[in-house]
């Protein structure tokens, strides 16, 4: 999955580019907004917990690796006695 992040100078450009992208059909709930904590994003998607961090791609990531190890280290186990 690609992200792709854009630094607005201010709200009204966000809500400018967000209407934009809607226009051209990026559905709404792949659309995420991040502020700081003295801004209002009235009107604007807002970004939940999964959009402000990497926990999801973290996890996936985890999950594969550790499997593949596992894998390895019972493989390695069975076949060295």
């Amino acid at each position: 999955m690609r992200r792709l992040f854009f630094l607005m100078p201010n709200l009204e450009s966000c809500r400018q580019v967000v209407a934009e992208l809607e226009d051209e059909g990026v559905p709404e709930h792949h659309l995420h907004a991040i502020a700081s904590l003295d801004q209002s994003l009235d009107g604007l998607p807002e970004a939940g917990v999964l959009q402000k961090t990497e926990l999801a791609h973290g996890l996936e990531w985890g999950a594969g690796l550790g499997g593949v190890a596992g894998m390895l280290g019972g493989l390695l186990a069975v076949c060295w006695r």
